[in-house]
Formats: structure tokens, sequence, C-alpha cells
């Protein structure tokens, strides 16, 4: 039987996929800051393994470039992280056409149909956003906590409203959404820290959710599949899936949508 890995190097954390024995188990764990030998050779070891456990090892995500194609002996074979990512989802959305949103530290947009992964657009807002700005905003860098804080407060505090910028609804657009994130805070709110969370938490929701939404219809892309962590924040969710709502989408979470990128590199070597 064939024994697999794949790893995944993102910029906060790594995935890792492995398939052995008739099974398959999933980890993940803090970045490295330099993607070389000695950082597989420590996951292997973290994990209870070694390179000659395994027939191939595949490697994508941030700079996997700088391996060897063989690592002791072993194949090592190079993937882009759009083609793993795209194949991961959609596989795992059992589906062959999609736009695969990657949300993770940043957000990529993956056209995917027939096998054909294209990157096609994205945004530099993301979960790292979400954590730098809510260290500055909150004291608080820890993306669960900021998005636990969030459930305790209420965006409009922070934000104005279209009915607050026209005084009503405009067109299918409800007069509660969203006309100027931290609009109210620049003409003099004083919201509570909870109330600044869930600004933080919808400014990153909505803006990764148009920006879905914006490529899908550029590539004429029916399905919205979201990947990555950052849809794994409960707050964060509800607030991407109210965006879909008004726009008349909906978006699939598929569960282990955080290891896509891992996930699309094992099949590719199996």
């Amino acid at each position: 039987m064939t024994r697999l890995i794949a790893f995944d190097f993102g910029l906060s954390q790594t995935k890792v996929a492995i398939r052995m024995d008739g099974s398959e188990q999933l980890h993940v764990t803090p970045s490295g800051d330099a993607v070389d030998e000695n950082l597989v050779s420590g996951l292997l070891n973290s994990l209870g393994h070694q390179a000659s456990d395994f027939d191939r090892i595949a490697v994508t995500g941030g700079k996997h470039a700088r391996l060897p194609d063989h690592f002791n002996h072993t194949p090592l074979l190079h993937f882009s992280e759009s083609q793993c990512t795209g194949f991961g989802g959609a596989e795992l959305a059992h589906v062959t056409s999609a736009m695969v949103v990657s949300a993770g530290t940043g957000t990529a947009c993956i056209s995917v149909r027939d096998g054909v992964c294209k990157h096609t657009f994205g945004t530099a807002v993301g979960g790292g956003t979400l954590q730098g700005l809510g260290r500055l905003l909150l004291g608080q860098g820890n993306a669960e906590r900021i998005d636990e804080l969030a459930r305790l407060g209420v965006a409009s505090a922070c934000d104005l409203t279209i009915v607050d910028a026209i005084g009503g609804q405009l067109d299918y657009l409800p007069s509660d959404m969203t006309a100027v994130n931290f609009g109210r805070v620049a003409i003099g709110a004083s919201p509570t820290r909870a109330d600044l969370a869930a600004g933080l938490t919808n400014m990153v929701a909505q803006t990764v959710s148009l920006i879905a939404i914006g490529a899908a219809r550029g590539e004429n892309q029916q399905k919205i599949i979201f990947v990555g962590s950052l849809l794994q924040l409960p707050r964060l969710r509800a607030y991407c899936h109210d965006v879909a709502s008004m726009y008349g989408v909906t978006f699939d979470v598929p569960g282990n949508g955080t290891f896509a990128g891992a996930l699309g590199a094992l099949e590719l070597i199996a």
C-alpha cells in the first residue's frame, strides 16, 4: 500500500496530511522561520516518522521551492499553492467547478474547472489583518479571542449603515447593511471594546466575502467554496453568511477546509 505525506507551508501554520495503512491523518503546527530540510526533518520527527517511512512527499505553499527534489532518497514533489488549494477545495466539496476561496492569513480566489486551477483574484485582507489590527485596537492578537469578544459586541456601534447614509435601503440591499466600516468612530462615537472587536471582525468578513462574490461572478462560477482557517471563526463566519445572503449567493464551508492545500497535494501524488 502506498505511503504518502504532504506539507502545506502557510505564513502562520503548516498543515500536514498523511495517508498510510488505509487511513488519513491531519496535523497542524505553527510555521517555522525558514522552509528547509531541517524544518521538514523536524516536522517528520514530531509526527513520529522519518522520510523513509513514505514512498513520496508532496510540498506546497510558501517557499517550498527552496527544498530539494529528494529528501533522504524519498522523492519530494513540488506543487503550486493555487493548484493544491483549488483541487483540494473542489474535492472536499465534491464538485469539479467552483470558485475556491482560500481565506487564511490573506485571501486568494482560485477558479477551478475540470481539474484546471487558476488564481484569479485576491486581497491582502484576511486573518493576519484581524490579528494585526486586533493587537492595535484591542491589545489582543489572538484570532479566536477576538472572535469570541466580537460575539458580545455590535458592529453598528462602529459602522455607519445604509440608513445612516441615505435614510433607507439601497435597491436590494437592506438599510442595516454597513455603508462605512468604522464610519461612526470617525465622527466621534466611542464604542466598547466588544463593539470594536465586532466592527473589526465584520470588516474583515465583508471584505473577503465581497472579493469572493466578485471573483465568482467574473469567472461565471456558480459555486463558492471557502477553505482555510479564517471561516473556522464562528462570528466571522456568520458575518460572511450575512453578506452572501444579501447578494443571493451561498458559501460552502466544507469540513477540514483548513487542510485543503495539503489534501490537494496528497491527491496529486496518489
